[in-house]
Parts: structure tokens; sequence; C-alpha cells
């Protein structure tokens, strides 16, 4: 253990090493545990590619749904005649490319908060990012062929929080554009940016609650700013390309239906757990800081992190359905 220690105190002397270091490690065990992914595979959503050619699918679906990156890249690949067995195990690998990236801004935040003192330490806060990035809805969505952009808008939304928590010069403008540049990548994936928020805020601020509400208030206008500029960009897309956008439902409808599915939910989890097994899990969450952190502030942040996330859920749900259809509770 020693010199392990040793060995890791003589990599963390220089960051750029350590930086390095880290991402090929996270990197590499991707790149082990998605092999099958790796080597070719198939979605529903693949095969409708296959069935209408990469541009058709480009206009009609992606640039339709106002996912500009993803209709970009598909009429670009579809120009340089790059075969679907080439574009999936591709996008696969650049996904898990900027997931590295991701874990890596996460941990580095975590490092600067409280520093590891070892390499049990250091290894932990390679661990717990990994499993925050890798969990298993983010797993599924890497399934799809639009994975490389899911991952590409969550980077997107998380330095859109970083930029907002900071609030160097400037910071409200740049954090909108980051925010935006996410939306038009994948919009189902911007719960990320509000629970991002909430976790780097209270990171850097910690007993400051008044900082902590200013920046969600904040990252809330974000939110609602470029939800309009991304719907309107898919209003002007269906204009430009004369095409219906037949998805679209009213904002009650949604509001209402989302009401309707919320506990039902968190009950069923849409059958990734038994019944009951996500509440259950998250009242072990709570009985354990009572009884072990008796301290009112950690008791009530617990509480708040649990509220927040299932409202992040909850916006993403709303932003998802509003505009493309996609209930994604």
């Amino acid at each position: 253990m020693e010199k392990l220690n040793e060995l890791k105190n003589s990599i963390m002397e220089n960051k750029k090493i350590e930086t390095m270091v880290v991402f090929f490690i996270v990197l590499g065990i991707s790149c082990i545990i998605f092999f099958p992914f790796l080597t070719m595979h198939y979605a529903t959503d693949t095969y409708n590619v296959i069935n209408v050619g990469l541009t058709n699918y480009a206009l009609s679906n992606s640039f339709n749904d106002g996912r500009i990156v993803m209709g970009a890249l598909l009429v670009i690949m579809d120009f340089l005649h790059i075969p679907i067995s080439v574009i999936v195990p591709l996008f696969m690998f650049l996904s898990l490319i900027i997931s590295s990236i991701i874990i890596l801004i996460l941990r580095n935040t975590l490092i600067k908060s409280k520093p590891s003192k070892n390499i049990f330490m250091f290894i932990i806060s390679i661990v717990i990012c990994y499993i925050i990035v890798f969990n298993f809805m983010y797993i599924e969505c890497l399934y799809y062929l639009e994975g490389f952009v899911m991952a590409l808008s969550i980077l997107f939304y998380l330095m859109s929080a970083q930029t907002l928590v900071k609030k160097e010069r400037k910071y409200i403008i740049k954090a909108l554009i980051l925010f935006t540049i996410g939306t038009f990548c994948y919009q189902g994936t911007v719960g990320a940016f509000l629970l991002f928020l909430l976790v780097l805020s209270m990171i850097k601020n910690k007993k400051e609650k008044g900082k902590i509400i200013e920046d969600i208030l904040g990252g809330i206008l974000i939110l609602m700013i470029g939800t309009i500029i991304n719907f309107a960009v898919i209003k002007i897309n269906g204009i430009i390309l004369n095409t219906e956008q037949t998805r679209v439902r009213g904002f009650l409808d949604c509001l209402k239906y989302i009401f309707q599915k919320l506990w039902i939910s968190l009950y069923n989890t849409c059958g990734y757990f038994k019944p009951g097994m996500f509440l259950t899990f998250l009242m072990l969450i709570c009985l354990t800081v009572i009884i072990f952190n008796r301290k009112g502030n950690i008791i009530i942040n617990t509480l708040i992190l649990i509220a927040w996330g299932i409202a992040c859920g909850f916006s993403a749900s709303l932003i998802s359905s509003t505009g493309f259809f996609r209930w994604k509770n």
C-alpha cells in the first residue's frame, strides 16, 4: 500500500500526467465493458436509419427534432459514403471518449473540494464519478446511434453548469450558449444540467444557501430560454425543410401526463427494478444519513438532493415530451 501511495504521489505531482492517467484508465475500462457495442450492434432506430438512408433520416428526424448536430453528422457521413457498419462503432467509441472527459471534469471538481490523501481515496473518487456518469439509464442511451450526441449534450450541460456556478465575466451568456448547444445535440438529457448545477453549487457555496438558490434560479432561467430557442429552431427547420413536426404535444397535456405517471415511474421504474425497490433504496439512504449524521444540514441537503433529482427527471420529461413525444420519466 505504501508503494502504491508513493506511485500515486509521484503521479499527482504533475497534474497533466495525473489527468492523462485517469482519462486513459477510465477510457480503457469503458472500452472493455462496452466491447460488444464497439464491435457492432443494432438498435430499433438503427434499422430505421438503414431503411430510409442517412440523409433522409437526418432531414425527417434529426433536423426536424431540433437535433442539429446529429443531423449534420449523418449528412456528412452520407456524403463521405461511410457505411453504417463503421458509423455505429465509431459513434460508440466517440461516446466513450466524451463520457471519459465528463468523468474527468467531475473528478477534478470533486478533488478540489476534498483532495484525495491516499491511493484508496484516489481510486474511490474515480469510481464515484464513473458510477454517476455510467448509470443504468445512460448505458441504455449508449445503445442507440444517437449515443454520441447524447454524451456530447451532457458534456455541454456540465460546462454550462460549471460556467454558471463560477460566475466569471459574461457567465450568463456563456452558460446560455453552452446550454443551447447541448439542446442542439440532444434534449432528453437536459435533466443532467439541473443535477450538475445543484451539486456543483453545493460543493462551491456549501453553507451559503442564498448563493445556491441564486444559481438554481439562474439555471431555470437558462433552461427556459434555451428550450424556447430550440423549439424556435424546430419551427424554422419545419418551414425550411417543408416538414411537419407530428410529435409536438401541448404543454399542458404533457404536464398532466407526467404528473399522472410520476408515481408509477418512481414505483415501477419502467421495469428496471422490481416494484418499490427504487423508493426503498431512497428510504435507506435517508435512514443511513439520519442514523450516522445527526447534523440537520446534512439531512436536509440529502433530502434536497433526492427531491432535486426527481425534479430534474420531471423537467427532462416535460421538455422531451412537449417537443418530441418521448416520455423519459
